[in-house]
């Protein structure tokens, strides 16, 4: 009794003891981190291709050479920043 004790004693010093579904969790973890950043990038490329046209408009520019963001671009812009914070 004292071993088992003692043992749950030293599990506890490197914080959550280890339990069988701890691999679980992590990946769950991960795909929903992974999920919120492609989420993120979507919202970063749909909103920018909505906004950036007007404003060109609105600042008396022409749209003729406006490029909408491609997903890849709005995925790299959405890494950079959350790194930057």
């Amino acid at each position: 009794m004292l071993q088992k004790l003692l043992f749950k004693q030293v599990n506890m010093i490197g914080g959550n003891p280890m339990k069988n579904n701890s691999g679980v969790n992590m990946l769950m973890i991960f795909l929903l981190s992974l999920f919120i950043l492609l989420v993120k990038a979507f919202l970063v490329q749909y909103c920018y291709n909505m906004v950036a046209q007007r404003l060109i408009l609105n600042s008396g520019g022409d749209i003729k050479n406006f490029r909408s963001l491609s997903f890849n671009e709005a995925l790299l812009l959405v890494i950079l920043v959350s790194s930057l914070l």
